[in-house]
C-alpha cells in the first residue's frame, strides 16, 4: 500500500489523526467512521513515511476477529510485520517466551473446579449460576485494586486459583495478571518491552478494562507513542468489567492528551445515522457521506411468529420471492439483494428460536454466529477437532477430544496425564497409556480413557473417505453420533448441517486440508462468514463491528430492550441498542410485538429517544385481527340498541 494513495483516501481528519505526532492521542470514531482504516492507515504512514521499525509497533484489539482482519488489511509484504494480536494472545507469548508452561482451562473443566468447590467449600454460592459466577470471577482477577472487593468472593477466588495452579491449569484471565505482575515487579524486564514496543495502538479502546490499562500504562515510557480509537456509545462489555469512562481515565492520568473526533459517517444512510444519534443528545454529530435518505420503521406484529413471518415476507419481497429462490436466481432481484444484505439482530438468544423456526421452514439460508452458533456446540466442535487432528496429529486436538462431553474426562485425570507427559515427555496415547495403570486414576475414568483408545484406534486404521463431508459422516458413524443423539434432534441436525457445509469441498484436490482451512478461518472469525450467501442470525453483542443493508432488531419492547433485570445498567442497554441500531447501512426495522410468551408486551421505553417522526405500521395480522375487533364492537353495539 503506497503512502501517498493511502493518505490521499483519508478525509482530513483522518489524515490528522494518521500524522499527528501527539501522545497519548485519543480518537473518538463513530459507528461507520472508518475506525479500521485510521488504525491501519496510523501503523502504515509511521513504517513508511517515519522510518519505523515493524517490530517496534504493538497493535491490540479485543478479539481474534479484529485481529486477523487487521492483518489481513495491513498485508505488509516486509518480513517483519507489526504485532497485531489481542490482549491475551500477547500475554500467552509473552509467558511461553519466559519459559512458562501454560494449559488453559476450558469452560467445561472451569465448570467442574467451581462445582466441586460450591460443594465443598462455598455452599454461599450455590444458587448462582455457572456461567454468571464464571463472569464474577473474571471481574474481579479483573481488577488491579482487589482490596475492596466482597471478601466472600475474594476468598473464593483465592482457593479457585488455587486449585487450577495445583492442577497446572490457567484461565484467561492468568494470561493478563501474570504478565502483569511479571512486568511490574522486574524493571529490566518492563524496560526491555519499553525498548521493543515505542508504538502502542490500541483498537476499541472502551473495551479496555482496569488491568488492561494498567498493563498498557506500564509500557510507557515519555518517549513512547499511545494512540487509542474507540466510542464511548459503544461500550457493552460492563459485565467483563470494561467501562465507557475510559477514556476520561486517559484524560486525567495524561493532561497532555490530544483528541482528535471522526464525524464522517461512511456506512449509513441519514436517517439511520440521525435517528440513532437521538439516544445520545448532546454527542458529537455524525454527517452521513451518503446521499440517500434510507428508512428506519417501527413494526408491530401480533406474537413472535408473527414477527419472524413479517421479517421473511420483508426479505422475499425484496429478494425477488420463492420462486426465484428455489430456481436459486437471486441476482436478478430488483435491489440486487444478497441473501448477505441482511442480518437480524436480537437482545438474548432465546428470542432467536422462532426465528430459527421459521427460517428453517421459509428455506431462506441463515447462520447464526456467536454462542448459539452451531459450531460452537460440542458435537461440531468435536468433529472439528478431530478433522484437525486428522489433518495434523497434534496432541492439542486430542485433548480437546478428550475434555469433550463425549468423554468428559474430569480435570484431576487430564491433570494426570499432562504430569505424565511433563515427567516423561510422552505423545498423549502413550501417557493415556500409563495413566490407566495408576491408582488415582478412578475404574470410571479408565473406561472413559479406553473407549476412547478404541475409538483413536479405528481413526487410524480405517480408509477414510478423501472428501471432507464423507469424512464427517464416516466419524458420526465411528464415535455412534447418530446413536448418542438419537433423542436430540437438533443435536443430529447440527451434524447434518456441518456435513452439508462441508460439501463445497468434495470436488476439490486436498479436500480436507481446505475443510480445515475454511475452519479456522471461520474460528478466527467468530464462526461469521461474510462471503457466505446467508441471512445472519445474532445477538446484538454479536453485531458489534459488522455491517448489512438491511437490519431488523427484534423484540423492540420492555423486558428485552432494555432486559429486565435488577442490577442492568440502563445507560449500557441504551448503548447496545446504538450498536445494533448503527449496524443498518440501507435500512432498519424496529419490531415489537404485542403479545410475547401469552403476555401482553409494551413498546420499549428507547421508542421515546427515537425521531419524532418515526414511521409505526401494524404488520397486516394486526390489521386483520383490529378489523375483527371493529366488526365486533359495531355488531355488538347493533345488539345493544336492538
Amino acid at each position: 500500500m503506497g503512502n501517498v494513495n493511502l493518505l490521499s483516501s483519508l478525509n482530513s481528519q483522518q489524515q490528522l489523526a494518521v500524522k499527528s505526532e501527539a501522545s497519548p492521542l485519543v480518537i473518538i470514531a463513530g459507528p461507520g467512521t472508518g475506525k479500521t482504516k485510521t488504525l491501519i492507515s496510523r501503523i502504515v504512514y509511521l513504517i513508511e513515511n517515519k522510518g519505523t521499525r515493524p517490530e517496534n509497533i504493538l497493535a491490540l484489539t479485543f478479539t481474534k476477529k479484529a485481529a486477523s482482519e487487521m492483518q489481513e488489511r495491513l498485508n505488509n509484504p516486509q518480513n517483519n510485520s507489526p504485532t497485531i494480536t489481542t490482549f491475551h494472545a500477547l500475554g500467552y507469548d509473552f509467558l511461553t517466551s519466559m519459559g512458562q508452561e501454560l494449559s488453559i482451562i476450558n469452560k467445561q473443566e472451569q465448570q467442574e473446579v467451581l462445582t466441586e468447590l460450591l460443594q465443598t467449600k462455598f455452599p454461599l454460592f450455590k444458587n448462582i449460576r455457572l456461567g454468571e459466577l464464571s463472569l464474577l470471577i473474571s471481574r474481579f482477577k479483573n481488577k488491579v485494586d482487589q482490596e475492596s472487593a466482597d471478601q466472600s468472593l475474594a476468598h473464593l477466588v483465592a482457593a479457585y486459583d488455587e486449585l487450577l495452579t495445583s492442577r497446572c491449569l490457567s484461565d484467561y484471565d492468568d494470561l493478563l495478571i501474570k504478565t502483569y505482575r511479571l512486568i511490574t515487579k522486574n524493571t529490566r524486564l518492563k524496560t526491555t518491552l519499553q525498548d521493543r514496543y515505542q508504538h502502542i495502538l490500541i483498537d476499541e479502546f472502551q473495551d479496555t478494562n482496569h488491568l488492561q490499562y494498567a498493563l498498557i500504562k506500564n509500557l510507557l515510557t515519555p518517549n513512547n507513542h499511545l494512540f487509542m480509537i474507540g466510542d464511548p456509545r459503544q461500550s457493552i462489555y460492563a459485565f467483563r468489567g470494561t467501562s465507557d469512562k475510559m477514556f476520561d481515565q486517559v484524560k486525567k492520568d495524561f493532561p497532555d492528551f490530544q483528541e482528535v473526533t471522526l464525524t464522517t459517517n461512511y456506512r449509513s444512510c441519514r436517517q439511520i445515522i440521525d435517528s440513532s444519534a437521538q439516544l445520545f443528545p448532546g454527542s458529537p454529530k455524525l454527517h452521513a457521506s451518503r446521499s440517500t435518505t434510507g428508512k428506519v420503521q417501527l413494526i408491530y406484529t401480533p406474537h413472535a411468529f408473527s414477527e419472524a413471518d413479517w421479517i421473511i415476507k420483508t426479505i422475499n419481497a425484496k429478494i425477488g420471492g420463492t420462486d426465484l429462490i428455489q430456481a436459486g436466481n437471486i441476482q436478478n432481484n430488483q435491489g440486487n439483494c444478497q441473501f448477505s444484505d441482511f442480518a437480524v439482530i436480537y437482545r438474548t438468544h432465546s428470542l432467536s428460536k422462532p426465528l430459527e423456526e421459521k427460517f428453517s421452514q421459509s428455506g431462506i439460508p441463515y447462520q447464526l454466529v456467536g454462542d448459539s452458533s452451531p459450531y460452537e456446540q460440542p458435537e461440531i466442535q468435536l468433529l472439528i477437532n478431530v478433522l484437525k487432528y486428522l489433518q495434523n496429529p497434534a496432541d492439542q486436538y486430542l485433548k480437546a477430544v478428550l475434555s469433550s462431553p463425549l468423554f468428559q474426562l474430569s480435570s484431576k485425570t487430564l491433570w494426570a496425564v499432562r504430569v505424565i507427559q511433563t515427567d516423561t515427555d510422552y505423545p498423549l496415547e502413550q501417557a493415556l497409556k500409563t495413566a490407566v495403570t495408576q491408582k488415582n486414576i478412578t475404574q470410571k475414568e479408565r473406561k472413559k480413557i479406553s473407549q476412547f483408545q478404541q475409538y483413536l484406534q479405528k481413526l487410524t486404521q480405517q480408509n477414510l473417505p478423501s472428501k471432507a463431508s464423507q469424512i464427517v459422516a464416516q466419524l458420526t458413524k465411528i464415535f455412534q453420533l447418530a446413536i448418542r443423539y438419537q433423542n436430540k434432534p437438533s443435536v443430529l441436525q447440527n451434524i447434518q448441517q456441518f456435513r452439508n457445509t462441508l460439501v463445497q469441498f468434495d470436488g476439490i484436490p486436498h479436500s480436507l486440508a481446505q475443510a480445515v482451512s475454511y475452519l479456522t478461518y471461520l474460528e478466527k472469525h467468530e464462526f461469521y462468514d461474510p462471503a457466505a450467501s446467508k441471512v445472519t442470525l445474532l445477538t446484538m453483542h454479536a453485531s458489534k463491528g459488522l455491517e448489512f443493508r438491511y437490519v431488523f432488531i427484534c423484540g423492540f419492547e420492555e423486558g428485552i430492550i432494555p432486559l429486565e433485570n435488577k442490577i442492568i445498567d440502563m445507560e449500557e442497554e441504551k448503548r447496545l441498542l446504538y450498536v445494533a441500531m448503527t449496524r443498518a447501512k440501507d435500512e432498519l426495522y424496529l419490531l415489537a410485538t404485542r403479545k410475547r410468551n401469552g403476555q401482553l408486551s409494551a413498546v420499549s421505553r428507547f421508542k421515546q429517544n427515537l425521531l419524532t417522526d418515526l414511521e409505526e405500521t401494524n404488520d397486516e395480522a394486526i390489521a386483520r385481527i383490529e378489523k375483527k375487533q371493529q366488526k365486533w364492537q359495531e355488531k355488538k353495539n347493533q345488539l345493544t340498541l336492538l
